[in-house]
């Protein structure tokens, strides 16, 4: 959206001369950030089993699961906080001189482990590695207690706002009411971010450590202002 000054329903671009000046309002755009430390960890794990007989493969990754669940429960995740997020068969061919041959069947089931222990990613990992998990694919750090950052990243987008409304309204040489006739928010949210979790997996007496860095919670308003 370009900054521009709204003179009722005429719009005046800079360069232009209003033709009325009653109830001029311009609107501008603003936007804010805050850092933020991220209170939760969500470790993406999985089982991957395979066999001649659909069943096999099946049995085995039931048999892995259970054990690495429970291992996790023993450690302190709670039960709400181990979802399965994707279970698959799949058939697995062979090909050769242009004939297809039925190998096997491959059986993946993938987990979610939600933890605000940040702190103990490393032993969270190496107790599902150790206990049947074959499969680590990522943590994923994000920020579920955002109000205190987001309320300080909207005064930010405000102030912008109403920065850019001073800028405009002196170089026209007029003057600016400084409360806006309206705000209107526009986004709003964290950003999470991931790192790969293989390499957080290391031996049970000496868990790799994890520095889960910071998140940026963003804010972007639109604030409409009165000037003459």
């Amino acid at each position: 959206m370009c900054e521009c000054m709204q003179y009722g329903g005429y719009m005046q671009v800079p360069g232009g001369q209003a033709r009325d000046r009653k109830d001029h309002i311009m609107e501008v755009t603003g936007q804010g950030s805050a850092e933020a430390n991220p209170d939760t960890a969500l470790i993406q794990l999985g089982i991957v089993t395979e066999s001649q007989d659909v069943k096999t493969a099946q049995d085995e990754n039931k048999k892995r699961l259970e054990k690495a669940v429970n291992a996790l429960y023993r450690q302190g995740i709670d039960k709400g906080d181990i979802q399965t997020i994707s279970y698959n068969i799949s058939p697995k061919y062979s090909f050769q001189d242009g004939k297809q041959t039925l190998e096997g069947y491959e059986v993946v089931n993938l987990l979610s482990v939600k933890t605000n222990q940040l702190d103990q990613i490393g032993a969270i990992v190496d107790t599902a590695v150790n206990n049947g998990i074959n499969r680590v694919d990522r943590v994923q750090f994000q920020l579920e207690n955002t109000q205190v950052y987001l309320e300080k990243a909207l005064r930010e987008a405000v102030k912008q706002g109403y920065e850019k409304a001073v800028v405009l309204t002196q170089s026209y040489q007029v003057s600016l009411q400084s409360v806006p006739v309206k705000v209107t928010e526009i986004s709003k949210g964290s950003v999470p971010f991931e790192r790969e979790a293989s390499a957080f997996a290391a031996s049970a007496s000496s868990p790799s450590p994890v520095f889960p860095g910071s998140l940026t919670v963003s804010a972007e308003v639109r604030v409409q202002y009165r000037y003459g």
